[in-house]
C-alpha cells in the first residue's frame, strides 16, 4: 500500500473527498484528471497529518452545532482547484513577495484589490464551497471574497504581519463591492455622505476580510484590511456586521463573543480562550513564537550555552500550497485585460496600465449631472510618459484645462530668446495649454470652447473668446495673471521694480472678422486701440512725480497720465498729451507746443512745467509706449507659435520608454523592430536603384533565373536602353544651342558675348560627350558580361559597337 495514499474511513460519509463518478461536492471548477497530473501531490491527495486534521475539524463542527444550533456552520475545510478537502490554516502560504513595489500592507492591498475580480457569493447568503490555491486564484483573477483575503492575508504573513483571515458578515456596500452610492474619492467638490437603501439581507450576507493586529510591521492599532477594495477600517466599522472565526497559518479560531452591535465591542486577542474557542489545543501560536525568538535573542546577547526544553507544543501541517510567485509583469498589469472601471456617485473613473492607451492616459474620471448619468459634468484625464510632459486635462463646460509637468523641451525658448526663463501659456481655440519652460509652472488655465467657426458677434460678450491663466511662482517680468476676454487682454503683475501692477489691452474688433471666418493665424496682427497700466506707490518718491495710470490711445493719438494721491488732496493731477504727427515723404514732423498738452495740477501753489519738461516727459511716454506695443507683440507671437507647436504635439503623441518596466521593453522592442524594417527596405531601395538589371528584371516579373534566350534578351534591351540615353542628352545640348543662338545678332556688345559663351560651352560639353559615349559604353558592356545571372549565357556573344 502506497504510504502517502489518501486514507479515508469506510463508514464516514462526510470525510469522502469525490464522488463515484470522480466531480468534487459543490464544485464548481473541477479539474480534470489529466489536469491534475499536472499538479503535485499535495493537491490532489492528503497526507495522513492533514486527514488526522479533517477528522479534528469534522468532530469539532459537529460538537459546535450541538452547543449552538442557532449559528451558521463554520468554515473548516473548503475542496480545492482538484476537488480535495484541505484545512483552511493549510492553504493560507505565507509568501514574501521579494518585489521592491510589494513591501508593505498598502502595497500588497492594493494589488490584490486592483490585479482581482470579484466572483460574488451564490447565494450570497451561504459559505462557500471551494478554496483554492493563491497561486491559481492569481492564474484565473476571478475568485470570491473568500480568495481575496485569503491571497492577502499570505502576502502580508510573508511579510511578517501579524495578520487573520476573518469569516463574518458585512453590509452589501462591502460584500458586492458596490460603490455607486459613495462619493468619488478623485472628485474633490463631491462630499455627501451616502445613503444605502434599505437591504433585506442585512446581516446575513457572508463575507471575509483580512485582520491585522498591532505589533507586528510598525502597526500601532488594531485594523481591518477590505480586500476587495484595498482600504482599511478601524475594528469598530459599522459595515462590518459579526464575526464567526478567524484563522492564520497556525490554527482556527472561533468568535465566542456577542455580535449583536457588530464589532463595535469586540476584543482582538485569539489567545484569550474566554473569548476565542481554537480549533487544536496545544498548537503554537504567535505570542508563544515571539517568546522564543525573544529568548533566542537574549541568550545570543549573553552567551548562554545553557539550552533549555521548549514547551512542547503541536504544530499545524506546512501548506500543500505551491509558493506564490508575481512577476514584474503581473504588477504592472495590475488590472485584468490592462484596465477597470468603477462606478460612484454620478461618477465614473476609468484606471489604466501605463502604455495600455495609445495617448498615456492612466487615468480617467467623469463627472454627470445627474444620478443617471445621462448627463457630463466634467471630464479628468490624467496621462504619464508622455514626451510632451502632458500630467492632466481637464473638461469642464465650455472650458479645458492641459497643465504640463516641469521638464518641456527647450527649443521654444532658443526660438524666442526674450521668453526665457518664463512660463508661457497658451491656447488652442477649443482647449488652453500651458508651457513649462524653465522652472515656472502655471495653475489654472481656462479657455472658453463655445466660440463658433465663424465670426463671433462682437455685440454678443456671451460668445467671445475666453483665456485666463494663472501662473503659481513669479516670472521674470513678474505675470501672475493673464486674461483674454473677447476683445481684452488683462495682465496681473507682482513684485515688479517699476511698481506695474496691471495691464489692460483693448483691441480693434473691426479686422477680426474677414469672410465671416475667424482670423485664428492672425491674432498678432490685431491693431491695439487702448492700453492702460497700473502702478503701485513708490514710498521712497513725492507723490506728484509718481505715475498712478498711464492710457496709451492709440486710435486717437493721445497719452493720459493719473499721478498718485498727495496727503492733503483727493483728486489726483493728471496731463493728456496729443502725440505730434510723424515725418512722412511729403511732410516733415510736426512741431510740439503747449496746445497739445492738458494738465490739471491738484496744488495750485506747484511750479508748472515748462515746455522742454513737457517735451522730455512726451518723449520718455511715447518710448514707453513702442515698449509697451513690443512686450504686447511678443507675447501674442510666442503664444501663437506654441499654439502650432501645441497641436504638431497632438496630432503625433510620442510616449516615453523605459527600460526598467516589461510594458516600457515591449514597446522599445515594437519600436525597434519596426525600426529595422524601415532600414531594411530603404537598403533595398538602394539597392534597387543601384542594380542595372533592375529596370529589365521588371517586365520579366522579377525574376532572377533567366533562361539563355531571356539572358541575351535583357543584355540586348540594358545596351539599347544606354544608346537612347546617350542619344537624347546629345539631342538635349543640340537643342540648348540652337536656342542660344539668336536670330537677330543686332544686339548690344555685353548681350552679344555673353550668347557666345553659353553657345561655346554648350558646344564643349556636346563634344566631351561624343568622347565619352564609347568608353561608357564598353564599360557597361563589361558589366553586363560580368553579372553572374546573364554572363555565362554571353560566351558566343561578340562585342558590338556604340
Amino acid at each position: 500500500m502506497d504510504p502517502t495514499a489518501v486514507l479515508v474511513p469506510p463508514g464516514d460519509p462526510d470525510l469522502n473527498l469525490m464522488e463515484t463518478n470522480g466531480h468534487p461536492k459543490d464544485h464548481e471548477d473541477f479539474i480534470s484528471v489529466d489536469a491534475q497530473l499536472q499538479y503535485p501531490r499535495s493537491y490532489t491527495e492528503n497526507t495522513t497529518e492533514e486527514q488526522h486534521l479533517l477528522f479534528i475539524a469534522q468532530s469539532f463542527q459537529r460538537h459546535f452545532s450541538l452547543l449552538y444550533p442557532e449559528r451558521k456552520p463554520l468554515l473548516l475545510c473548503p475542496t480545492n482547484e482538484c476537488g480535495v478537502k484541505k484545512l483552511v490554516t493549510t492553504t493560507l502560504r505565507p509568501t514574501m513577495p521579494g518585489l521592491a513595489d510589494l513591501c508593505t500592507w498598502q502595497q500588497c492591498a492594493r494589488f490584490v484589490s486592483n490585479y482581482l475580480t470579484l466572483q460574488p457569493l451564490e447565494p450570497p447568503t451561504e459559505l462557500p464551497s471551494s478554496l483554492r490555491s493563491p497561486q491559481a486564484v492569481l492564474y484565473s483573477q476571478k475568485c470570491t471574497s473568500l480568495e481575496y483575503a485569503n491571497l492577502l492575508c499570505s502576502l502580508l504573513l510573508g511579510l511578517n504581519y501579524n495578520a487573520y483571515c476573518v469569516s463574518g458578515y458585512a453590509s452589501k456596500h462591502l460584500c458586492e463591492l458596490d460603490r455607486s452610492q459613495e462619493s468619488c474619492p478623485l472628485n474633490e467638490e463631491q462630499h455627501e455622505e451616502p445613503h444605502p437603501a434599505p437591504d433585506p439581507l442585512w446581516g446575513l450576507r457572508v463575507h471575509f476580510w483580512v485582520l491585522v493586529l498591532a505589533g507586528n510591521g510598525s502597526v500601532e492599532l488594531d485594523f481591518f484590511i477590505e480586500p476587495l477594495s484595498g482600504n482599511p477600517f478601524p475594528t469598530n466599522h459599522p459595515h462590518f456586521l459579526g464575526v464567526e472565526s478567524l484563522w492564520n497559518e497556525l490554527n482556527v479560531y472561533v468568535n465566542m463573543q456577542d455580535c449583536v452591535k457588530g464589532c463595535q465591542n469586540m476584543l482582538w486577542d485569539p489567545e484569550d480562550q474566554t473569548h476565542w474557542e481554537p480549533l487544536v489545543h496545544g498548537t503554537t501560536s504567535k505570542k508563544q513564537l515571539q517568546a522564543e525568538a525573544h529568548m533566542i535573542k537574549m541568550s545570543l546577547q549573553d552567551d548562554q550555552e545553557e539550552e533549555t526544553d521548549p514547551l512542547y507544543s503541536y504544530d499545524m501541517p506546512l501548506s500543500w500550497c505551491s509558493m506564490i510567485h508575481i512577476t514584474d509583469k503581473e504588477l504592472e498589469m495590475c488590472w485584468p485585460g490592462g484596465f477597470k472601471v468603477t462606478h460612484f456617485k454620478q461618477a465614473l473613473v476609468e484606471n489604466f496600465i501605463p502604455f495600455f492607451c495609445p495617448d498615456g492616459v492612466v487615468t480617467r474620471l467623469t463627472v454627470y449631472q445627474d444620478p443617471h448619468k445621462s448627463q457630463v459634468q466634467t471630464v479628468r484625464e490624467w496621462f504619464q510618459h508622455r514626451v510632451d510632459r502632458l500630467m492632466e486635462r481637464e473638461t469642464r463646460g465650455n472650458f479645458t484645462t492641459e497643465r504640463f509637468k516641469p521638464g518641456r523641451s527647450g527649443h521654444l525658448i532658443c526660438m524666442h530668446p526674450s521668453s526665457a526663463h518664463t512660463h508661457e501659456a497658451f491656447t488652442l481655440w477649443n482647449y488652453t495649454y500651458t508651457l513649462q519652460l524653465k522652472q515656472f509652472s502655471c495653475s489654472v488655465h481656462r479657455f472658453n470652447t463655445k466660440v463658433p467657426e465663424a465670426c463671433p458677434n462682437p455685440s454678443d460678450p456671451t460668445v467671445t473668446p475666453e483665456r485666463e491663466m494663472h501662473f503659481e511662482e513669479y516670472r521674470v517680468d513678474g505675470l501672475v495673471r493673464r486674461l483674454e476676454q473677447g476683445y481684452h487682454m488683462i495682465e496681473t503683475f507682482e513684485k515688479r521694480r517699476d511698481f506695474l501692477f496691471q495691464r489692460h489691452t483693448l483691441f480693434d474688433r473691426s479686422t477680426e472678422c474677414k469672410d465671416n471666418v475667424y482670423m485664428k493665424d492672425k491674432l498678432d496682427s490685431r491693431p491695439i486701440l487702448k492700453v492702460v497700466e497700473k502702478f503701485h506707490r513708490d514710498p521712497f518718491k513725492d507723490a506728484s512725480e509718481e505715475i498712478a495710470e498711464r492710457a496709451f490711445l492709440l486710435a486717437e493719438r493721445r497719452i493720459e497720465v493719473t499721478y498718485h494721491l498727495e496727503d492733503s488732496t483727493f483728486i489726483p493731477a493728471k496731463r493728456s498729451f496729443d502725440k505730434p504727427t510723424e515725418s512722412t515723404e511729403t511732410q516733415k514732423a510736426g512741431d510740439f507746443s503747449r496746445d497739445m498738452v492738458s494738465t490739471f495740477q491738484a496744488d495750485p501753489q506747484g511750479e508748472p512745467f515748462k515746455l522742454h519738461q513737457l517735451q522730455q516727459l512726451l518723449l520718455t511716454l511715447m518710448k514707453e509706449e513702442q515698449r509697451t506695443i513690443s512686450q504686447i507683440r511678443s507675447s501674442q507671437t510666442s503664444v501663437h507659435f506654441l499654439v502650432q507647436s501645441r497641436a504638431e504635439e497632438q496630432e503625433d503623441v510620442q510616449l516615453e520608454t523605459s527600460a526598467w518596466t516589461t510594458s516600457g521593453t515591449s514597446l522599445a522592442r515594437k519600436h525597434r523592430e519596426r525600426a529595422m524594417l524601415l532600414g531594411e527596405e530603404l537598403r533595398w531601395l538602394e539597392q534597387q536603384q543601384k542594380e542595372l538589371l533592375a529596370p529589365v528584371l521588371m517586365r520579366l516579373n522579377g525574376s532572377t533565373e533567366l533562361r539563355p534566350d531571356q539572358a541575351q534578351e535583357v543584355y540586348q534591351n540594358c545596351l539599347q536602353d544606354f544608346k537612347s540615353r546617350m542619344v537624347q542628352h546629345a539631342n538635349l545640348i543640340q537643342q540648348r544651342i540652337h536656342q542660344d543662338t539668336p536670330q537677330d545678332w543686332q544686339q548690344s556688345d555685353s548681350r552679344q558675348d555673353n550668347k557666345r559663351r553659353q553657345i561655346h560651352v554648350a558646344q564643349k560639353r556636346l563634344q566631351m560627350h561624343k568622347e565619352c559615349a564609347p568608353h561608357k559604353y564598353r564599360a557597361l558592356e563589361q558589366q553586363l558580361r560580368a553579372d553572374p545571372r546573364i554572363g555565362p549565357h554571353l560566351k558566343d556573344t561578340a562585342l558590338s559597337s556604340l
